[in-house]
């Protein structure tokens, strides 16, 4: 072989070693970051659905958190419902017995009062009878007193002599006065008994005002107070549970793939070097070049 083209031969050889070198080390940077990028995908992936659950477990903590606590407050507002409920039945049995205590009280000052009415109505009647009683026997001892009066009378008339007309009417005149007493007693009397009748009637008045009244102070028998309401309970709201995270998919990752232009560029630089070297060797040999084969000897 030429030395010349033995030179161009080793020089392309060395350019073509060096650019495949330089290739195979941008192809092994390429499948390196290649290789980072999926570990970071996957990295990344595992991570957010490693934070998906996380979070599914935090909203359905916080879900159960929320559900407690409106129920207990729900629970809570029962129970004083409840209790109110109870009071009130306890206040409005109270104010029932009450109001039943202060009837039979109003009944019996009722039957009191008459009682008491019919007792001084009694003795209103047995004082006024007792009073016209003392009229009539006073009214009796003092007719008796005008009969003897007149019986003494017309005897000292008979006792003094006197006949005749003189007689008649000393004795006239003595009946007459007798008359005139026994007169006035009568119309006593009848007016004693008219004011009597008239007392018995204002008794009898009296006593009715006063049962009026002690009627009027009756109360009203009491009516069963009205039945109170049974608390509804509270109304439960639903509590939507939360929405749950899927898992993403598994990133799917086609495997390397080298683009090949690297080598590619190589081996025609290798070709062009070749292809040279060989346009070289045929000038030599068709007289294209000077022989320089003098220089190597």
């Amino acid at each position: 072989m030429d030395p010349l083209t033995a030179i161009g031969l080793g020089s392309a050889v060395i350019g073509t070693g060096l650019d495949i070198f330089g290739a195979s080390r941008q192809e092994s940077a390429e499948r390196s970051a290649y290789e980072r990028a999926q570990k970071e995908a996957m990295r990344q992936w595992r991570f957010e659905n490693k934070e998906r659950k996380r979070q599914n477990k935090y909203n359905i903590k916080g879900w159960k958190i929320d559900v407690a606590n409106l129920t207990g407050q729900l629970d809570y507002q029962d129970e004083i419902n409840r209790r109110d409920y109870q009071q009130q039945l306890a206040i409005r049995a109270y104010e029932q017995r009450q109001a039943e205590r202060q009837y039979a009280q109003s009944e019996q000052n009722y039957r009191d009062q008459l009682n008491f009415n019919n007792l001084a109505a009694a003795r209103a009647y047995e004082s006024e009878t007792r009073r016209m009683r003392e009229i009539e026997i006073g009214q009796a001892f003092d007719r008796q007193d005008q009969l003897v009066q007149e019986a003494r009378a017309e005897g000292e008339v008979r006792a003094r002599g006197q006949a005749g007309r003189s007689a008649a009417k000393a004795l006239q005149a003595e009946l007459a006065q007798f008359g005139r007493n026994m007169a006035i007693m009568d119309e006593s009397l009848r007016s004693a008994y008219k004011q009597h009748e008239s007392n018995m009637k204002d008794i009898d008045l009296q006593k009715y005002g006063a049962d009026l009244q002690a009627k009027a102070a009756r109360m009203l028998k009491p009516e069963r107070l009205p039945e109170i309401p049974e608390p509804l309970a509270v109304f439960r709201p639903k509590i939507q549970k939360p929405y749950k995270l899927k898992r993403r998919p598994k990133p799917k990752t086609p495997g390397y793939q080298s683009s090949g232009a690297t080598w590619m560029a190589a081996a025609q630089g290798g070709l062009s070097i070749a292809s040279s070297i060989a346009s070289m060797s045929n000038r030599q040999y068709s007289g294209d070049f000077p022989d320089y084969s003098s220089i190597f000897k």
